[in-house]
């Protein structure tokens, strides 16, 4: 059992029991309560990156011991694995967030006959939006998309994918031809009334 670091110790454990229940109320179909954000925030001591550099040290300095102990290095390796995931999770806590809610995102049964072979299996739906290192820019592409209108009745969207869409939109106009094409366009429109 580790004697060193017990403050740095009794956070992480805490933080783990506090994962650990969000998971298993996820799993169970109960809701979890509190955001993952919330979570770190109240671990501020195992998320950051002071408890982080502590564990290394003693890593470091338990390597370093003549003799060493094995059950020591085993044990401040798991801590220290442990604490550089928390830690990722207090860096970019709404990116840890999106992929906890990924597998409770709903199923879309397709249209159309279910064929000789039985009902069509469900399709997860995934928001695939390119990442952004910047949040706000990430909220504001969303809050476009929520502003695409909603189309009464049965809608098929089939973009064109014939050779010609493969052109820039500009049309060729030597160097101010514009790197978009006339597909990325039509696949932007045909996501957005999909969404």
């Amino acid at each position: 059992m580790l004697r060193e670091l017990p403050d740095l110790r009794e956070d992480a454990a805490r933080l783990a029991a506090a994962l650990a229940r969000a998971r298993h109320r996820r799993a169970a179909g109960l809701p979890v309560g509190s955001s993952l954000r919330e979570i770190v925030r109240t671990h501020k001591l195992a998320t950051s990156s002071d408890g982080l550099a502590q564990v290394g040290d003693a890593l470091g300095n338990a390597q370093a011991e003549d003799p060493r102990r094995p059950g020591r290095i085993a044990r401040l390796s798991s801590l220290r694995d442990f604490l550089a995931r928390a830690r990722a999770l207090a860096i970019e806590p709404a990116a840890a967030q999106e992929l906890f809610d990924l597998p409770q995102r709903p199923l879309v049964r397709p249209p159309g006959d279910a064929g000789l072979h039985g009902a069509l299996p469900p399709v997860a739906v995934f928001r695939q939006l390119p990442f952004l290192r910047p949040r706000d820019r990430r909220a504001e592409m969303e809050s476009a998309l929520a502003n695409v209108p909603a189309f009464d009745g049965r809608v098929v969207v089939c973009p064109d994918v014939s050779g010609s869409m493969k052109s820039a939109v500009t049309g060729h106009r030597g160097s101010a031809t514009s790197s978009v094409r006339c597909i990325d366009v039509a696949a932007l429109v045909a996501a957005a009334v999909l969404r």
